[in-house]
Order: C-alpha cells, then structure tokens, then sequence
C-alpha cells in the first residue's frame, strides 16, 4: 500500500514541479563552448522551427512526514515529434503535438508513462536580452489528462519562463537550455529541485549563407 501511495505521489508532485516557474537559473551543462552566442536580435529567430528533440531530468529531494525520505528522479525524452514553432519579431505560436515518455525512480520503485501532448496554437511574447530568452503568457506545448487540463510540459515552456537559447548550423538549428535549481514547496512539504533540460529545433525555412540577396530557401 505504501508503495502504491508513493508512486501516485510521485506522478502528481513530478507533474506539479514540471509546471512551476518560481525558479532560479543553475550554470547549464549543455551545449557549452559548442554553439554561437546571441546578440539578442531577434532576426534570426523568425520563422517556423520544428521539433527534433527534448530531454529534461529532473531530481527532486525532500522529507515528507507521510512518506518519509523522499528522492525522485525522472528522465523526459521525446518521441514521435510534431510541433511546429512559428516566432514573429516579439510572438510566437506554437501548433502540433508531441508524446512524451517519462522514467521515474522513487527511491528505487521504478515506473514509465507514455503522454501524448498538444499544443493547439498556443501563443504568447517573447523578450531577448544577450543569450536569454523571456517568454510572456502561452505555452509551447501542453497536454490534457484526466483530472488536470491545460498543463504546460517542463517549466522551460512555461509562460513567464526564461531559459538560454543558442543558434547552429547557419542558424537553422535552435537549442534551448533550462537548468535550474530551487525550492518547490506543495501542501506543506518542502523540496529541492534540480532541471537540467535541453530541446532542440530545425528550421523549416533554411538560411543558405551562400547567397546574400535572397538567403531563404524551403525545404522540402
């Protein structure tokens, strides 16, 4: 019983801490010396960016009195991508969907789920200052569930959110970084949560640096 008690707790406090944005940003660990640094312009980031990959560990610590030690880690990985990332000069909207697979270990009692996201023309503003990037109202990517509608995936997606973001390839890969760490308090018990999380995108309209009148080609 106590362990089936644990493994609900540790679904709805994952997808509680997932969902929170009062964090504080932790130096990344991803991407590091391997991709060019911003000048916050968002010129670059116009146009339509497609999913490639998303993964996000998360570590949760605590003490709870009903359950006594609490370690929670959990890996979110993507899979079967299918959103589209559409950015103006200060908006973005973003339409698709994605399943997401989420590996849990509560203190050594390991479980999967499988979640199949969507996000319908969820939109919101965006803010650049150096290599962050503010996000201000909408989500990227949301899912529904029973019992709980409308949950943005990870805080790195979450209005009011700020995560580093680094272009590639002649600009036409996008990769966000959100590494975080902070204190989440839910009914009472206090935890310490550790995010290191990285997606990255493709562009859907190429930049072809061998042309410098028209640079926009589209791919196929």
């Amino acid at each position: 019983m106590k362990k089936a008690s644990l493994k609900l707790f540790s679904i709805f406090f994952i997808l509680a801490t997932l969902v929170s944005c009062d964090n504080e940003p932790l130096e990344g660990e991803f991407g590091e010396g391997s991709l060019t640094p911003n000048t916050g312009s968002p010129t670059a980031l116009v146009g339509q960016w497609k999913l490639e990959t998303f993964e996000t560990n998360v570590e949760t610590t605590g003490n709870a009195p009903l359950f006594g030690e609490i370690n929670i880690v959990q890996n979110v990985t993507s899979n079967e991508e299918n959103i589209t990332l559409t950015f103006t000069e200060n908006s973005y909207t973003s339409t698709g969907s994605c399943e997401f697979i989420f590996d849990m270990n509560n203190n050594g009692i390991e479980m999967q789920i499988t979640q199949t996201m969507n996000s319908s023309n969820n939109t919101g503003t965006y803010s650049l200052q150096g290599d962050k990037i503010t996000y201000v109202g909408g989500n990227f990517v949301m899912y529904e569930t029973q019992g709980m509608e409308d949950v943005s995936i990870v805080d790195q997606h979450t209005g009011g959110g700020e995560e580093t973001y680094q272009l590639s390839d002649n600009n036409n890969t996008l990769t966000f970084i959100n590494n975080k760490e902070y204190t989440e308090t839910q009914n009472g018990i206090e935890m310490q949560v550790t995010i290191v999380g990285k997606s990255v995108w493709k562009k859907l309209t190429t930049t072809d640096d061998t042309n410098e009148g028209d640079t926009s080609t589209t791919n196929d």
